[in-house]
């Protein structure tokens, strides 16, 4: 079953600052078991205008082995704190995918 994360963060989702790190974190992202990795923003409601990245996992072991293993990366952990500074977590959660067609 497919585990998507989805992260929500404050911030212009156009500053060329967070393209280069994701051209820099993405790879990060694969290398510890993602998927997919995608980027954009919210059109319309409430939190309009705000950062939505979803991120793909094969299922909730990966997911889990992922967490632990970017936690002791260095490069990650420095990725991941020059986004947090500059568009910071509102939200992040999980959803299970438990049929596709």
């Amino acid at each position: 079953m497919t585990v998507n994360m989805i992260i929500r963060r404050k911030g212009d989702h156009e500053d060329p600052r967070l393209e280069a790190l994701r051209q820099e974190g993405v790879p990060l992202l694969m290398k510890h078991g993602a998927l997919s990795h995608r980027f954009g923003y919210y059109q319309s409601g409430a939190h309009a205008g705000q950062i939505l990245i979803v991120l793909s996992y094969p299922d909730l072991a990966a997911h889990e082995r992922a967490m632990k293993s970017m936690a002791s990366d260095p490069d990650w952990t420095r990725v991941s704190a020059a986004v947090d500074a500059i568009a910071p977590l509102q939200e992040s959660y999980l959803t299970v995918v438990t049929e596709e067609r």
